[in-house]
């Protein structure tokens, strides 16, 4: 195979993102010979390595960071919201310097070479309430009303993240009692008493 054949393979395939292992089943060929023909692609800008065995084709115009968000927490689910899905609801008009997501994963940060994520844990009888985004994009967003929910949820646990808002422009058939519902998700009593005060003060 060829450094053309794989490129035509991968645009073919149609795959914005994709593992190592997942070329190497396309190209049906061994992954160590695949991780190098990424390699030998990646140096010479024909598509970008995102992180270990995690490739982009970033010259696609159709590609953009967000469809990076369901691999980052794989096994985990993972979900675009906080000040992110405010931001793409139009809830907020600051432009977030870091994609927010929600995952059942362990919270952290990771930086690469197509964006910088901020991945913040939530229980997992709270991971509901996302759908895929209708802007186009294989990836999960928060709806309005839960994109809000979580920035109060984290705002009321340690560390108190997402404490001061941006001023906030509700969208049109914002729901309180939709947003209430998600409250009542959260599997632990005093924090949804917490969570729901802030709401009151919000909504």
């Amino acid at each position: 195979m060829t450094e053309g054949d794989a490129l035509a393979l991968i645009q073919e395939s149609k795959s914005l993102v994709f593992t190592t292992r997942e070329f190497s089943a396309l190209a049906d060929i061994r992954i160590s010979f695949a991780s190098q023909m990424l390699r030998r692609l990646a140096s010479k800008g024909r598509i970008t390595r995102i992180y270990g065995g995690l490739w982009g084709d970033t010259r696609n115009p159709l590609f953009n960071a967000y469809k990076v968000v369901p691999f980052l927490t794989r096994p985990h689910p993972a979900a675009v919201s906080l000040l992110s899905a405010l931001h793409l609801h139009g809830m907020i008009e600051q432009i977030p310097q870091v994609i927010y997501i929600v995952s059942t994963a362990p919270t952290r940060k990771k930086n690469t070479p197509v964006g910088d994520f901020s991945i913040h844990q939530i229980a997992p009888e709270f991971f509901t309430g996302y759908d895929y985004y209708r802007g186009g994009g294989d990836f999960l967003i928060a709806s309005p009303e839960k994109a809000l929910i979580d920035c109060l949820y984290l705002s009321a646990r340690r560390g108190r993240r997402f404490i001061s808002l941006p001023e906030l422009t509700l969208p049109k058939g914002f729901s309180r009692r939709r947003a209430l519902s998600y409250i009542k998700r959260i599997p632990y009593r005093n924090l949804r008493r917490a969570v729901q005060q802030r709401l009151e003060g919000v909504v």
